[in-house]
């Protein structure tokens, strides 16, 4: 194949719009230059583990590697090894290491390879980076237009009421709590039920860990999590046994910069909808609207009881 052919045969490797088409497209390229090799590209930016590379490429019935997964750059032992860098804009990414000898112009075919997939898998990562920035952006937006009815009631029930009604509707469920802290922004102050849709008290007191220890109160330090019901029918990393109606719940602290005001559980949450990550984020920003309110709730339940006391202690220094 000529220079300008292999050019234009290259091309190719940029029209791929998802890491599984551009993986396909080259372990043709690379294939062609190198038949029946075992191989494996490691890419370093999309490993956020310092030291660990992800395993973008892994070619071959004898590669050790496992696609998707984040090993060292030496985790292949054994055999020689031949090991090419990635570079993009002068910056190494990544690798690409190959079994056997290499020839000087299966090594001039590759860096050409290697130099097209660099362009190629760094414009996917960057558009993949900017979509979840524009889903997270549109969940913002819709968890504001939801929540805007919040601001509209005037006690602290009603707006439980909602807050558990809108959460609740995005991810399609029918059972949730809502736990608030007893001194909002105090992690350390005890965490009490406040509203129950569709599960029953006695069930969420039996949220505990083997040491007994109640869970919802141990959720409060991280941020969104979501735990499933194992094959084996057990429920980490709940003790005992958690009743057949659970098969999933999803944990979101209801913090607004940094005021952590208390936590939400939804239940029975189908995790494995294609649309889940979007609905699963604007519950979390609605989460940031509850907490906000709530904060504001014991801000004004604070002043009014400064306000009584002032007036008792004014009424006592008169008599």
């Amino acid at each position: 194949m000529t220079n300008e052919a292999q050019a234009d045969c290259l091309i190719g490797m940029h029209l791929p719009r998802t890491m599984a088409e551009l993986r396909t497209e080259a372990a043709c390229h690379l294939l062609r230059v190198l038949p029946d090799r075992n191989m494996a590209v490691l890419f370093s930016g999309a490993s956020t583990d310092e030291g660990l590379f992800a395993v973008e490429l892994s070619i071959g019935e004898g590669c050790p590697l496992i696609l998707d997964s984040k090993v060292p750059s030496d985790a292949w032992t054994g055999g020689e090894l031949e090991k090419f860098p990635v570079h993009y804009k002068g910056h190494s990414i990544g690798e690409l290491q190959v079994e056997g000898e290499i020839t000087p112009d299966q090594a001039e075919g590759i860096e050409e390879i290697l130099l097209h997939f660099a362009v190629a898998i760094v414009n996917i990562k960057l558009n993949e980076e900017a979509l979840r920035s524009t889903d997270q952006y549109c969940a913002s937006l819709q968890a504001f237009e939801k929540g805007v009815v919040l601001f509209q009631e005037s006690n602290k029930e009603a707006v439980g009421a909602r807050f558990l009604s809108l959460t609740s509707a995005v991810l399609g469920i029918q059972a949730s709590a809502l736990f608030i802290l007893e001194v909002i922004g105090d992690p350390d102050s005890p965490l009490g039920l406040d509203q129950a849709m569709g599960i029953p008290d006695v069930m969420l007191d039996e949220l505990r860990l083997p040491d007994r220890t109640w869970w919802p109160a141990t959720l409060l330090d991280g941020s969104l999590q979501c735990f499933e019901r194992q094959e084996d029918d057990s429920f980490p990393p709940l003790g005992g046994i958690v009743p057949p109606v659970l098969n999933s719940i999803v944990a979101i602290p209801l913090r607004y910069h940094g005021v952590l005001a208390g936590l939400f559980l939804a239940f029975n949450v189908a995790l494995q909808d294609a649309m889940m990550d979007e609905r699963l984020e604007s519950d979390r920003r609605l989460s940031e609207l509850g907490a906000a309110l709530f904060h504001r709730f014991g801000l004004e339940e604070a002043a009014v009881n400064e306000r009584e006391l002032k007036t008792q202690l004014q009424i006592a220094a008169n008599i």
